[in-house]
């Protein structure tokens, strides 16, 4: 019977998978006794199914994600470490291999808590007695480990550098379709990880947070970022205490909205799982609808206008699948009056795309008003200068005229006798040379500026 796989590596992406290639090769040459894992189609092409990732994580013992600046972000990247996460419990076995130059202050929760491994020399070493420790039934002693390392090294670094370098970053138009089907694979992908094995051991609890990264990631793909400030974690007190929405979206004129993802989902969950029976399943999702209108009362309780004052416009329950709405309204049809009643409205991913795309339409339009105010004090501003410029330009044009006077009257006063005595000096010899040369009178003067007023006048 062939030996269960006990190391599992995870790619995405080209750069990704050359270098999962070859430590799938290369791996099992170095650390005796390990039997690795790895995918012939792409995670993030959705092509890995539930049962073939199940069966592949039965005895895994160690997990190694082939991170690049390509896939970092990526959702089934997200959805295969927390499977990995479920069936491994001691967090320094799940790995992340950082290639191209990533950091690990590159790297975000959830995936930047697991061991950040860079892909240079001495952080491989350590991921390799990690495995030789976890996956050998008789370890290898650490000096003959370190220098099967050392001849095998330069293999491994020289793929390394050969990877294909990054792509451009290619800003794709989407539209709302598009959106809405990538947050949807994170909706199926967390449904799915819910029935892993293991799913109570999970260090990361991954399942608690998979609502928070939709939330984010539905603010990415809307394009709000570049309109609306969202600072995360905002924490707002009331007489009750100090409460904590998940998002504030911002509106021009300082008015907020709240959004709360944190409804509980267990009950949906469980009535989508197969292994339930029809009544168990029914009364699962009976439970469901009371969950959220028990949230949706919470929420109106809270009361966060009553602490932010008047610009506070609403409070968002966010349900991160329409298929939690949808379930949740079969059971219970006044949802959404009994919500707008209490100020708490109940958003979709669908519906809060729309939202925060009027948010930006209003962030527009402010920006627009804010440049037509400054456009009119300009042309305020403008208008003051021009009349002050012609003020001084109209008194240039007088000095102009003083000295074109004085000018004319020492011209007048040099033909009339000056030049007269000079001549009678020259008839009685008493001067040689050339004739005096004649200098005649300036007959042009400026002209006044004329402003739009008394040009109208006339």
């Amino acid at each position: 019977m062939d030996k269960p796989h006990n190391l599992f590596i995870s790619w995405s992406g080209e750069r990704s998978r050359a270098a999962a290639e070859f430590l799938h090769k290369w791996l099992p040459k170095v650390v005796q006794g390990v039997k690795p894992w790895l995918s012939s189609e792409d995670i993030d092409k959705g092509s890995r199914s539930h049962d073939e990732i199940a069966t592949a994580l039965k005895g895994i013992k160690v997990g190694i994600i082939c991170l690049t600046s390509d896939n970092v972000r990526k959702p089934w990247i997200l959805f295969e470490a927390g499977a990995l996460s479920k069936t491994i419990d001691d967090r320094t076995r799940l790995c992340t291999y950082l290639l191209g130059g990533l950091q690990p202050q590159d790297v975000q929760p959830p995936l930047g808590l697991f061991q950040a491994t860079r892909a240079d020399k001495e952080d491989t070493r350590k991921l390799l007695h990690t495995i030789n420790s976890a996956v050998s039934d008789e370890p290898v002693c650490k000096d003959d480990l370190n220098d099967v390392f050392d001849a095998m090294w330069p293999k491994l670094r020289d793929t390394l550098d050969r990877l294909p370098p990054a792509g451009p970053p290619v800003q794709a138009k989407r539209t709302i379709d598009d959106m809405v089907a990538e947050i949807l694979e994170l909706t199926r992908a967390a449904a799915i990880s819910k029935h892993m094995p293991s799913a109570s051991s999970s260090p990361l609890k991954f399942r608690g947070r998979w609502a928070e990264l939709t939330l984010r990631r539905v603010v990415e793909l809307a394009g709000s970022s570049n309109y609306c400030d969202f600072p995360e974690h905002e924490t707002v007190t009331t007489e009750s205490g100090r409460q904590r929405p998940d998002m504030i979206i911002n509106l021009p004129g300082n008015r907020r909205i709240a959004v709360d993802a944190k409804v509980p989902l267990q009950a949906f969950l469980d009535a989508v799982n197969p292994a339930k029976s029809e009544d168990d399943r029914a009364k699962a999702l009976a439970a469901h609808g009371g969950l959220v209108r028990s949230r949706m009362i919470q929420l109106a309780k809270r009361k966060y206008w009553e602490q932010a004052g008047p610009e506070l416009e609403l409070v968002v329950l966010f349900l991160p699948g329409e298929s939690f709405f949808s379930a949740a309204l079969e059971q219970d049809r006044r949802l959404i009056d009994d919500g707008m009643q209490k100020k708490v409205v109940l958003a979709t991913p669908t519906t809060l795309i729309a939202l925060l795309r009027s948010a930006a339409y209003l962030w527009q339009q402010e920006k627009i008003t804010q440049n037509a105010k400054e456009v009119s004090d300009l042309g305020k501003e403008l208008y003051d200068l021009v009349g002050l410029f012609l003020a001084h330009f109209k008194r240039v044009g007088e000095s102009l005229n003083g000295v074109v006077n004085d000018y004319n009257k020492a011209v007048g006063s040099m033909e009339s006798r000056v030049l007269p005595c000079a001549q009678k000096i020259k008839e009685v010899g008493g001067a040689t040379g050339e004739g005096i040369q004649e200098i005649g009178p300036v007959d042009e003067s400026p002209h006044s500026p004329t402003s739009p007023e008394e040009g109208s006048k006339e």
